[in-house]
């Protein structure tokens, strides 16, 4: 099944009928990201909060305050990574309990900017965030903080793994390959 978010809300293909149906509900107004949970559970990011919608049974199952959410990441562990973009980064495990916070209003935890462009988790289970500003972070499982990456860029908006490179995509600089 083909999941569409827009400033409109939810969208589904349905093929029978070769057209995009809207899952009517106005809690995905301004649905912005979308990452499949388990087979029939979709988590639903926009504009209104972070969702997890049951696409069998057609209602949302568990809701979680945050708003404003740009991107979401499922981590190896079945954590939910969510950026925000004015809030920094929320935590929260597969139930929806709230594992940790990151602003950068919080000088201790590292994160030097709250608008998050991207979230990324390499192959080696690294996970790195991409700023409007604050450039790119690196997280340490182990003191549980972020530390900037030294680049020439201040917004990264994209990170794609090639071949144990990492390939940025920034407004400033284009292409930045690290690696």
């Amino acid at each position: 099944m083909l999941w569409v978010g827009n400033a409109g809300g939810l969208n589904f293909y349905n093929r029978e009928k070769d057209r995009f149906e809207r899952v009517a509900l106005q809690e995905f107004t301004g649905a912005k990201v979308i990452k499949v949970a388990k087979e029939d559970h979709l988590w639903i990011g926009g504009l209104r909060g972070l969702y997890l919608y049951n696409t069998k049974k057609k209602e949302i199952v568990k809701s979680v305050t945050a708003k404003y959410i740009t991107k979401l990441l499922i981590d190896k562990n079945d954590n939910i990574w969510i950026g925000t973009e004015t809030n920094g980064i929320l935590v929260i495990n597969k139930k929806g309990i709230t594992k940790m916070v990151f602003k950068a209003s919080d000088k201790t935890c590292g994160l030097t900017n709250n608008n998050i462009e991207v979230i990324h988790q390499d192959k080696n289970g690294i996970i790195r965030v991409g700023t409007e500003g604050g450039g790119l972070h690196e997280f340490d499982f182990t003191t549980k903080k972020f530390h900037s990456v030294p680049l020439p860029a201040k917004v990264v908006w994209d990170i794609l793994e090639v071949n144990d490179r990492l390939w940025l995509g920034t407004p400033e600089h284009g292409v930045i390959v690290l690696g």
